[in-house]
């Protein structure tokens, strides 16, 4: 699941120049998008479904002013081989250091969760990455 993350994240942030950006349909991107509408990233997405029955999603990405990709850099901190788990009380910790430049992502047993909404929900998990913005 990381390295679908991964390569999600860094297509998707190369190709946040475009106005309009098209990836296949996949679960975990759904839910990252919602993530990514909820703290502002993009103005929207749909699903759409071609003529060959594969269905996509259109993402429409807001710009960063400064060199027109929406993150300055992301990095995976859990692998399939080395994963990173971390408490509630770590996550709390982590996010108040690095508030206001940096978003988590982690995997918990509410599925994949941004890391202010996995305190509000109580919850410690398998941190997959950290997006500066």
């Amino acid at each position: 699941m990381t390295k679908t993350i991964l390569m999600f994240l860094v297509q998707f942030n190369t190709q946040s120049t475009k106005t309009v950006y098209l990836c296949k349909y996949n679960l975990v991107y759904r839910v990252i998008l919602d993530i990514f509408w909820d703290l502002g990233f993009i103005f929207g997405y749909k699903k759409i479904k071609l003529s060959n029955n594969l269905k996509y999603f259109i993402i429409y990405p807001k710009k960063n002013k400064l060199n027109n990709k929406i993150f300055k850099k992301v990095i995976i901190l859990s692998s399939s081989s080395k994963r990173k788990y971390i408490s509630l009380k770590d996550l709390s910790i982590l996010v108040e250091k690095e508030k206001g430049l940096s978003i988590f992502l982690l995997a918990t047993v509410k599925g994949v969760l941004e890391a202010n909404i996995a305190i509000k929900k109580k919850l410690g998990g398998e941190l997959l990455c950290k997006i500066t913005i």
